[in-house]
């Protein structure tokens, strides 16, 4: 294998090992309120500009490019 491969296979690695931003959010809250932010990542009727102003309404700093990795992630119904 050459070196580039061997660089690239790193990468990949850590970017497997990092956290999504949602799943530190999804730490601090509730059950009732993780499942609730878990049922709305997963409906794609809810855009994440939504998802994003009502957890920063309560002082959780996330941005819309979270909610869509989120989605990426756990995929919407």
């Amino acid at each position: 294998m050459g070196l580039l491969r061997d660089e690239i296979g790193q990468e990949a690695a850590s970017r497997r090992a990092k956290r999504l931003r949602v799943d530190e959010v999804m730490d601090d809250l509730s059950d009732e309120d993780r499942k609730d932010l878990l049922d709305a990542i997963r409906d794609p009727r809810i855009v994440p500009n939504v998802i994003m102003r009502a957890l920063n309404k309560r002082g959780i700093q996330i941005s819309e490019n979270a909610i869509r990795h989120a989605r990426q992630h756990y995929g919407t119904v």
